[in-house]
């Protein structure tokens, strides 16, 4: 399967003379199962107009009162397996400051284990 490659900082399309860069999956590079998961953190529950049932949270979750953390924990985490290409998570934490949701992982693939990504899940 071949996508556009987005920057893993800024999340832009990535250009190269004018061009998109294509990602692919290719054997011991799990790049593409990385973009993937990414996209699906960062999609916001009822965010997309045709169908607002993708996302990861619903943002006001983090706005309520009481301990969602948990809650939130165990969406992310479903939300990362579930993605094509991952078979397990080998590492997690989140940290919830101010409403402000970061979440760092490890995960095994079908092309190996990723290494440390580290995803602003809400803002």
């Amino acid at each position: 399967m071949v996508d556009l490659m987005l920057d893993p900082i800024s999340h832009d399309l990535v250009y190269v003379n004018g061009d998109h860069v294509l990602i692919s999956d290719t054997p011991g590079h799990p790049d593409q199962i990385i973009q993937a998961v990414k996209c699906r953190l960062l999609t916001i529950k009822g965010e997309l107009f045709y169908d607002n049932t993708i996302g990861c949270i619903d943002v006001s979750v983090l706005a309520t009162k009481g301990n969602v953390k948990n809650l939130v924990d165990a969406a992310i985490k479903s939300t990362i397996v579930s993605t094509a290409g991952v078979v397990s998570i080998t590492s997690y934490t989140s940290t919830l400051s101010n409403r402000a949701l970061t979440v760092t992982f490890t995960a095994n693939t079908i092309y190996g284990t990723t290494g440390s990504q580290t995803v602003p899940v809400a803002p």
